[in-house]
Parts: structure tokens; C-alpha cells; sequence
């Protein structure tokens, strides 16, 4: 189990705006030594803030940058603890797929053995198949060395992060090294949202192959076409999540900075997101998710074809919601809002009975049909014809889960946003939009649909020509 140190252990080092790095490295040091704790420690406190949260996808350390709707913003940077689970399994259930139980109960016991006062960063991959055809869903799920949250200013001293520092009891000098390490890492410097941006390429998809499948027997209800554009700016990442952040207030702010690869071990890669999708969200006491589709301008009217396409998603949720064991409150239908577009979106809530958590219920959900189709194997099949960039991280997800056992979480989908690789001298940012087709869909429709998504991420980023 864990534990839980605070500012009162060595008040002595402490000052009214928080540690400062020694400080913090001393705290640590004597919550260590402290008796009878053992396995994963918590420590909590506060520390001097020297750079804007969004800065810490900049640091090298694996990050997960965390601000839903209405909510403070939170990052984990590090990565004490990685699932060894790394792909779930999907198999065959009748028109649909589910995941492996075996591979879920193998996370599960994972979890079950790094119990932290803290929360777990997971994101979760578009659907790929593996060498040997399996079809699997990508898994990330580690315990971040490091969560810091952004505190209201107390005084005229500056910001102050609350700072929640997981650690292993046994290794009290390799916790300080490491803490110096990241807390140390460089702050980069700001060049502002107001530097141009270059579109470069501009990705494809066969909307007509697709139409003429909806329209002939292959049995598909809805699927979804998308293309990437590519954007060459000098704008940063975590500038980007910024300025996203500030104009998008309603939306989940999320900046995930992905491990490296072997294959290109000095590359990085940074996905930033101002998704309007909440996935799933389990508290004590409640289960919701949002089904969110069919996408007009705003104060454009929504016509047949956009119900269809919102009904077929509102019901593969409610249903999924259902095989889990949860009882569905009625279903509110609104207008959702986000920047110059507007959805469709049915919310969805269930009272939680025993045995939900939120990891279980999110991997009941993904993808949706609002970013897959239906019936999700036939509508994957058309979609990796159909395009010709593979997705990559849109259309997956990410979120935080509560390391404490209680099985609470959050997730949102990965939509809205980039993922940034740099260049020679600037960064290289690759948006991913796209549109729900049905029977009803017209071709031109769908294209203009996908161009003024795609239009209103580049405004949200703070990219122009």
C-alpha cells in the first residue's frame, strides 16, 4: 500500500509558495526513512512553478498532459512503472469484436500490484493487425514518476504546482537522482502562437469506394473517412496545446508526448488534442459517455442524414453500456458546440454497480462507431482500402485512471488535434479530420465536412498561410 508524506515533515525547508528543488529532494529524503512503509510511496507537497504546465511534454520524459472540461489541469511526467501488457487482443463476437479476457485480467493484475494515492496515465491505439494477423488494440498504461497540478496564486511569489511524487521505499537515492532529472530538465523558451504556418501535404480517402460499399450488400451501417494534413510551423507543441487550450475551454486539453521508438530513438513524437469526445468517465457513484456524432457549421440545421448517423453510434454506446450490466438513465440529446462546428451528442449515464471500473467499460467502447463505423470489422476493413495514410494515433484515446484500486477513471477520445515531429529548424505537425458517412451521404458534402474540420484545427492551433 501506499503512503502519504506532507509539507509538516520538514517545515523547516518549507516556505509559504512551496519547496524549492532542495527542499523537495530533503522532504523526500526523510518521508523515505520514515517506518513502516513499504512497496510504492506517495509523496505530496508543493513546488515553486518555473514554467507554463504545458512545457512538460518538453522534457525527454514520457507525459501525459490532462485537462478535462471545467477541471484543473494536471501533467505526469516520467514513467515509474510500465504495463508489460502492450497489445490487447480483439476476437471474433458475432458481428463485432471484444477484447481478450485473458490479456484484460493480465492488465488488471498489473495495476492491482503498483496501488498508488495517485493516478495511472493510458492511452489506447487505433486498431492495427500484428505481423501475424492478429488484430490488436495498442496499449500504453505506465505510473508517471511525477503528477503536478497548477494551484491557484496565493501570493505575489508566482505559481505554485501541487506535486505528487511516486516512489519505491527501497531506493531513497535513486528517487533523489531521479527527481533531479526531470525537475531539472530545461524549460524551453516561448515563441508565441502567432507565427505562420505552411499546409506541405494533404493526405486521401476514396469517399466514393466507401459510398458504394454503404450502398451496396456488404452488410456496413455507417463508416468513417478521414485524410492528414501536414502543417510545417515554428510553433511548438506545447504551444499549439495552449493556445487550444485557451480557445477551446469546453473541449478535453490533452497533450500526450509518446515513448520513443527503436526505430527512431531521437525522434520525438508529441500528439496534442482539443478533443470535444469524452469516452468514458467512471466515478464513485456514476458510469457516462457521450455518444458524439453528425458535424455541421454552426447554425447550419441538422437534417435526416446527420440523425442516422448520430443514431447508429447513440446505440452501438447504449448497447455496449448495456452488455456491461449498466442500467441507462434516459438519453439526452444536444447540440454540442465546439468552435465554428456543431454535433450532435446524446449523453449517457448508468448508475455504477460493482465490478465496473473505467478501463473495462473504455475498452467496451473503442472505437466507436463515431470514429469506425458499424459494424466495426467491416467498416476497419474498408477504411485501411479506402485511405491511403495509415491513422496512426487518431481515433484513439487517452486518459488517466486512479492507481488506488477504486476503478475510477477518465478517458477522451484522440481527435481535433496533431501529433508534431520536429524538422530542420521547425516542427512538422500532421492533423488527422474526417466525416461519418451513411446511406443517405453525399460525396461533396463529406469532402466539405472533412476541409472545414480540418480548417478550424489549424485555427484553434493558431496555425495561417
Amino acid at each position: 500500500m501506499s503512503g502519504w508524506a506532507v509539507n509538516g515533515l520538514t517545515p523547516a525547508v518549507c516556505g509559504p509558495h512551496g519547496w524549492d528543488l532542495s527542499g523537495l529532494k530533503t522532504h523526500i529524503q526523510v518521508a523515505l526513512a520514515m517506518p513502516q512503509r513499504s512497496g510504492l510511496v506517495s509523496l505530496r507537497s508543493r513546488l515553486a512553478a518555473d514554467r507554463p504546465l504545458v512545457q512538460w511534454l518538453q522534457t525527454g520524459h514520457p507525459a501525459l498532459y490532462w485537462r478535462p472540461p471545467g477541471q484543473q489541469a494536471r501533467v505526469g511526467v516520467g514513467e515509474l512503472a510500465r504495463c508489460p501488457v502492450t497489445a490487447l487482443r480483439l476476437l471474433a463476437d458475432g458481428s463485432d469484436w471484444r477484447v481478450s479476457a485473458e490479456d484484460l485480467a493480465a492488465v488488471q493484475r498489473w495495476q492491482a500490484s503498483h496501488v498508488a494515492s495517485c493516478w495511472f496515465a493510458v492511452h489506447l491505439g487505433w486498431p492495427v493487425h500484428q505481423p501475424d494477423g492478429q488484430l490488436v488494440i495498442p496499449l500504453s498504461l505506465w505510473l508517471p514518476e511525477l503528477w503536478l497540478a497548477e494551484l491557484p496564486e496565493a501570493n505575489s511569489a508566482g505559481p505554485t504546482w501541487d506535486v505528487w511524487w511516486q516512489a519505491r521505499r527501497n531506493e531513497p537515492e535513486h528517487v533523489r537522482e531521479r527527481l533531479a532529472a526531470v525537475l531539472q530538465a530545461p524549460a524551453p523558451g516561448a515563441r508565441g502562437t502567432d507565427l505562420p504556418g505552411r499546409a506541405i501535404t494533404s493526405g486521401s480517402v476514396n469517399i466514393q469506394s466507401l459510398l458504394d460499399a454503404l450502398h451496396g450488400h456488404s452488410g456496413l451501417d455507417k463508416v468513417v473517412a478521414a485524410w492528414p494534413d501536414t502543417w510545417e510551423t515554428q510553433t511548438a507543441p506545447w504551444e499549439w496545446l495552449a493556445a487550444a487550450s485557451a480557445s477551446r475551454p469546453g473541449d478535453y486539453a490533452i497533450g500526450l508526448q509518446l515513448p520513443r521508438s527503436a526505430a527512431e530513438p531521437d525522434t520525438q513524437h508529441i500528439v496534442v488534442c482539443a478533443s470535444p469526445e469524452r469516452l468514458v468517465r467512471v466515478d464513485s457513484h456514476l458510469v457516462q459517455s457521450l455518444a458524439l456524432a453528425g458535424t455541421v457549421a454552426a447554425g447550419q440545421a441538422v437534417d435526416s442524414r446527420l440523425e442516422a448517423e448520430h443514431g447508429v453510434v447513440r446505440d452501438f454506446v447504449a448497447g455496449a453500456m448495456r452488455k456491461l450490466g449498466l442500467e441507462l438513465q434516459p438519453p439526452e440529446l444536444a447540440i454540442r458546440q465546439a468552435g465554428p462546428l456543431q454535433h450532435l451528442a446524446t449523453h449517457l449515464v448508468a448508475a455504477r454497480p460493482p465490478g465496473v471500473d473505467a478501463l473495462r467499460v473504455a475498452l467496451a467502447l473503442h472505437p466507436t462507431p463515431a470514429l469506425l463505423g458499424w459494424p466495426r470489422p467491416q467498416a476497419l476493413e474498408r477504411i485501411q482500402a479506402a485511405e491511403t495514410t495509415p491513422r496512426d494515433w487518431y481515433g484513439g484515446c487517452a486518459g488517466v485512471l486512479r492507481a488506488d484500486g477504486s476503478g475510477r477513471g477518465e478517458l477522451a477520445v484522440l481527435l481535433r488535434g496533431a501529433a508534431g515531429r520536429p524538422g530542420h529548424g521547425s516542427w512538422h505537425a500532421t492533423a488527422w479530420a474526417g466525416a461519418g458517412l451513411v446511406a443517405a451521404s453525399q460525396a461533396d458534402q463529406e469532402l466539405a465536412e472533412i476541409t472545414n474540420k480540418h480548417k478550424a484545427i489549424a485555427q484553434s492551433m493558431g496555425w495561417h498561410d
